[in-house]
């Protein structure tokens, strides 16, 4: 069973197909979010397919991948409704690179009495693919650093419902508090390993001023960003540019 410090491997074979950027100079990445209505993510897709044009080298999608549940072990083929189907009918540019994803709250809590989200669902889709499969769904845990990157540049993802939402955990408010605080200091620590540009990705905001701005700060993040510069960090959560 994976937990928040699960370090689930890419499977060998995944991990030699992915594309090695070791040596580049300039890396080029396409960031979206909330992306889970089939319908609407189709026409985002064409025009997600006009950005990659010259070139993308890969995804980071920043959670809330299904609405509005995510998928469940007796109901796995949303992998194909919310996530192949609208990328592949977006171009040949998106069907051929990778897509590093994160969990949202949607991959935990359901909308209007539906039953909740399964997130070990997403978590362990990564590694039942083959490398020939087409685009390429990657979460090999709750948070993770992307391989194959060169020396000036860091990515890490990470749950940030769990780093922020109490509904997140089965357990007591004790428990919570005391595992979201190390999650948090294990995600300061893995991104100061590193030199150069430190990129971390999450659903959530660290603030918003948008219809989520009740509730939804990281407050330990500040702390982050101030001791892990330079950083970028990209979040969803609020359906808007800000």
């Amino acid at each position: 069973k994976l937990d928040y410090w699960s370090q689930q491997e890419l499977s060998p074979s995944l991990y030699e197909a992915l594309p090695a950027f070791e040596s580049r100079d300039e890396v080029r990445v396409l960031v979206f979010g909330d992306s889970g209505k089939p319908d609407t993510f189709k026409s985002v897709a064409g025009w997600m397919s006009r950005a990659c044009r010259q070139r993308c080298d890969f995804a980071l999608m920043l959670g809330d991948n299904f609405y509005l549940r995510g998928p469940s072990e007796s109901a796995p083929e949303e992998f194909n409704t919310h996530f192949k189907d609208p990328l592949t009918q977006g171009g040949e540019g998106l069907r051929s690179i990778p897509y590093w994803s994160v969990l949202g709250n949607h991959g935990y809590v359901s909308l209007w009495g539906r039953p909740s989200s399964e997130p070990a669902v997403q978590l362990a889709y990564t590694n039942t693919q083959a490398p020939s499969d087409t685009p390429l769904w990657l979460m090999p845990s709750h948070q993770y650093s992307i391989p194959k990157l060169p020396p000036w540049l860091t990515m890490v993802g990470f749950d940030s419902f769990f780093a922020s939402d109490r509904r997140s955990f089965n357990g007591s408010d004790a428990d919570y508090e005391e595992l979201q605080s190390r999650y948090i200091s294990d995600l300061l620590e893995t991104v100061k390993t590193n030199q150069g540009w430190r990129v971390v990705f999450g659903h959530h905001p660290r603030l918003t001023l948008g219809d989520h701005a009740e509730g939804n700060y990281l407050r330990e993040l500040p702390a982050l960003l101030e001791s892990a510069l330079p950083l970028i960090y990209f979040s969803g959560h609020d359906h808007d540019q800000q």
